[in-house]
């Protein structure tokens, strides 16, 4: 986990630097970069609450205002949206890297820059009503629902872009 935290950081910074990385797709790449290593932050920071007393600190930086078990369902319940949101960003960014394939193989000339602001909000909007089911809890089912019904247009849209690229290209 601390290796995929490091790369995956790492990877992002290297593309937000230099410019010249920042051609298509790795403008996506970059977005994955940031929504993995906010996956393996969140998972970690999820571990080390109760390890590393994070309650205690949390409790004692907002002046006593929760309470020590009302702060460590606070900051669990933090991890669980966070997590829950990134996992979901990077299965909609796959989505979306899927879905480039396509529209970048059909019209080759056409500037794909203009849709990468379209693929973000996509990705943060879309994986939002995951996120608050989780972390309120409403109907875990529903959650669970939401869930793989995501995984699922994921996979479809990578055996489609798959076979689309492999004609396209033979």
């Amino acid at each position: 986990m601390i290796l995929s935290l490091l790369f995956d950081g790492l990877s992002f910074l290297a593309i937000w630097h230099y410019k010249g990385l920042q051609t298509h797709p790795m403008k996506i790449f970059m977005f994955l970069s940031f929504a993995n290593f906010g996956f393996m932050y969140s998972l970690l920071m999820m571990s080390s609450i109760c390890e590393f007393k994070l309650y205690i600190v949390f409790n004692e930086t907002t002046f006593g205002v929760f309470g020590e078990w009302l702060s460590l369902e606070y900051l669990v319940l933090v991890s669980e949206f966070t997590s829950t949101l990134f996992y979901q960003i990077v299965l909609l960014l796959n989505t979306c890297l899927c879905l480039d394939l396509i529209f970048t193989l059909r019209d080759p000339f056409k500037n794909p820059e203009s849709r990468y602001n379209i693929y973000w909000a996509v990705s943060v909007i879309g994986g939002m009503p995951a996120a608050f089911i989780r972390a309120k809890a409403y109907n875990i089912y529903l959650y669970g629902w939401i869930v793989i019904s995501i995984f699922l247009v994921y996979i479809i849209c990578a055996i489609t872009s798959a076979i689309f690229a492999f004609r396209r290209l033979r």
